[in-house]
């Protein structure tokens, strides 16, 4: 599947808004496989002509310009901000009479897995939308989110945050879309894995975090069980995704206009020598240099978090990690 050479004769650009990524993972017990498609402009042809797209969703992003989109015997006038879908199978088409229209795909093919529903929010959110989904929808703020896909930096930077990136606008998109979406309020406290909780709750004790046997004893578990479930998803230990976790806010401060010096303080490093020498394991460069790097391009915040680690079972009962399985 390559949705880009649908558009490859309307003079599609090369951007670095939006790189060509593919994302496999599992929302519960989803088997999903993400892919970003192009930044798609109808300069110099005005449609798209009919067609369909077998197996996957196709969700659209309008950036620019204003147009008229026919799904099946829906018709909805689309512009800046605007979100779509596309259903397999479904014939649609493009439009754009003022020849400005610009905008961004995401495909997303969903394949069942042998899981039982979980309680993840990006789960619920999928379910809602293949339970029942309106056609188009205004979704301003996901235009916010595409800045950071133009990331510079080392490329481990730069893969990191793209599929953060084209996993949060999926996300956003489908929760945009979907007529029962959940809040993410919904699911922050009380519901999720105890690992997701443990890390949210690090999240927001980054200056003065709490003990291991406090965070376990936050999410209801004794600290064994929670230092294993670490262990388990994510391949390390409580410590270590806690210590990543503030370097990832550190440089996010960075890159918001802060010293080193503050950044460190703020995310719970007392030594700026001690974060300087962290800081340069986790982003093979020194904390000045990532500012400086960074600033000349421009960047606005970014999310640095790699895509957790999720653990499932395969048809013969067995826990494996998805980077064991074949594609």
């Amino acid at each position: 599947m390559d949705i880009r050479l649908t558009f490859s004769d309307m003079g599609t650009a090369d951007s670095a808004l939006l790189p060509a990524l593919v994302l496999h993972e599992y929302w519960g017990r989803h088997r999903i496989e993400l892919r970003s498609g192009t930044w798609c402009r109808f300069d110099q042809m005005r449609t798209n002509h009919h067609h369909r797209h077998l197996g996957y969703h196709e969700l659209v992003l309008v950036t620019k310009g204003t147009g008229r989109y026919r799904h099946g015997r829906e018709r909805i006038d689309v512009g800046v901000g605007s979100v779509f879908r596309a259903e397999p199978g479904v014939i649609h088409e493009i439009n754009s009479p003022t020849g400005d229209l610009e905008l961004i795909f995401v495909s997303i093919r969903v394949i069942s897995a042998t899981l039982p529903p979980g309680d993840s929010f990006p789960e619920q959110v999928l379910d809602a939308f293949l339970a029942e989904a309106r056609l188009g929808a205004p979704a301003p703020h996901i235009l916010a989110l595409l800045g950071g896909l133009a990331a510079h930096g080392s490329s481990g930077v730069r893969a990191w945050t793209g599929h953060e990136l084209l996993r949060l606008i999926t996300v956003n998109m489908l929760s945009v879309l979907a007529r029962q979406a959940p809040s993410p309020a919904d699911t922050i406290d009380q519901l999720g894995d105890p690992v997701d909780r443990a890390c949210r709750f690090i999240d927001q004790h980054l200056i003065d975090l709490p003990d291991t046997q406090a965070i376990a004893k936050q999410v209801g578990l004794g600290e064994r069980q929670l230092r294993r479930r670490f262990i388990v998803q994510l391949g390390h230990g409580i410590v270590a995704e806690a210590n990543r976790r503030r370097l990832n806010a550190a440089a996010q401060h960075l890159l918001m206009g802060m010293t080193v010096t503050v950044a460190a303080r703020n995310c719970g490093f007392t030594s700026p020598a001690v974060f300087a020498r962290a800081f340069r394991v986790r982003f093979a460069m020194t904390p000045s240099a990532y500012r400086r790097q960074h600033a000349a391009g421009g960047i606005p915040m970014i999310e640095h978090t790699p895509p957790r680690q999720r653990q499932f079972t395969g048809g013969d009962g067995n826990r494996t990690s998805p980077k064991s399985r074949k594609r």
